[in-house]
């Protein structure tokens, strides 16, 4: 944090990253292999993207994979379309399994297939009240997505991406933004919010979610609960992380069985969730979690610090700290 406000890049994340890059490099090259020359790397691998719709509250998603990085920035695409002067925070799997975060502005952004961005990011300071954190439990997903073999959208009345859609999507966002700050207090805003909940763009539904926190009744949780199955990744981790939030009592048991989920990223989201929620059947997932990859392991120290209401921070430390708490937790459960 810079000035209070301003959330700088992680230079020395950057440069770990490409220092990663650069070793494997030369365990594949052999002694032959020199120091790179070029500022700019390839870089194939998962990425997501979080950052504010246009309204400058609702936090959006998305899912892509990198294409190549330098010292000063990183190019990938993403599953979503991404305007030019987005502030984003980025979450990118290094070679050596670990999870960078990295923050920057996109600087060039261009439709490819399937509604998806081709985008160019210049790391830089960026205001921490322009980025949407990530939430608890972050895991990235094990394949790297490509646009080329997902299957077309399908169109309906108007192609996707056109300026119709962006723009219907938008009123949307924008009217949920209003919701979101009065909470659907009035049949007539109860509906409509419900209507946008099970809308075909997964943009709306994800907008939606702060709307039902801020409504916070037992329609907005059974919702919340609905969408913890929603097909979209982001929407769903949403949902789940939501409830945690608000410590629905009645979304204990559907988070539960969630726990079993054969998707370990939303295992371990549930397990956050219920960690907030003091719940302690989330006890033998976050104790798997912590002895498998980097990413599963600093999401489920996390989750052990708020179980037990210690600060247990999300790395390797964290990490060693929270098998000892679970050994503990273990016995007594």
């Amino acid at each position: 944090m810079v000035g209070g406000t301003t959330l700088a890049v992680q230079d020395d994340g950057v440069q770990a990253l490409l220092d990663a890059l650069d070793a494997r490099a030369r365990q594949s090259a052999g002694p032959q292999h020199q120091k790179r020359k070029s500022p700019r790397q390839t870089l194939r691998t998962v990425c997501r993207l979080r950052f504010l719709a246009r309204d400058g509250r609702t936090p959006l998603e998305s899912d892509g994979g990198t294409r190549d990085i330098s010292r000063g920035g990183i190019g990938l695409v993403c599953d979503k379309p991404v305007m030019c002067g987005t502030d984003v925070r980025i979450a990118v799997r290094g070679p050596d399994e670990r999870v960078f975060h990295l923050c920057g502005t996109v600087k060039f952004a261009r439709s490819v297939k399937n509604d998806w961005s081709h985008l160019g990011i210049r790391f830089q300071p960026v205001s921490a009240d322009r980025l949407a954190p990530f939430p608890e439990g972050l895991v990235l997903p094990v394949a790297t997505p490509d646009p080329e073999e997902c299957p077309d959208k399908p169109s309906a009345e108007e192609p996707a991406g056109s300026d119709r859609r962006a723009a219907a999507r938008d009123e949307a966002i924008k009217r949920l933004a209003v919701i979101a700050r009065d909470g659907a207090r009035s049949k007539e805003t109860a509906a409509e919010l419900s209507a946008f909940t099970r809308d075909a763009d997964a943009a709306v539904r994800l907008a939606a979610i702060p709307a039902l926190v801020a409504t916070n009744n037992d329609a907005a949780i059974a919702t919340l609960v609905s969408m913890t199955s929603d097909s979209h990744r982001p929407v769903q981790s949403e949902a789940i992380a939501a409830l945690g939030n608000l410590k629905a009592a009645e979304a204990a048991g559907p988070l539960r069985e969630l726990l079993t989920h054969k998707d370990a990223e939303v295992a371990v989201r549930a397990a956050c969730a219920l960690a907030r929620m003091k719940d302690m059947s989330a006890v033998p997932v976050l104790a798997r979690e912590l002895n498998r990859n980097e990413s599963h392991a600093a999401a489920a120290a996390h989750a052990v610090g708020l179980l037990v209401d210690q600060r247990i921070r999300p790395n390797e430390e964290g990490v060693k700290q929270a098998q000892e708490v679970i050994k503990t937790l273990t016995v007594k459960h």
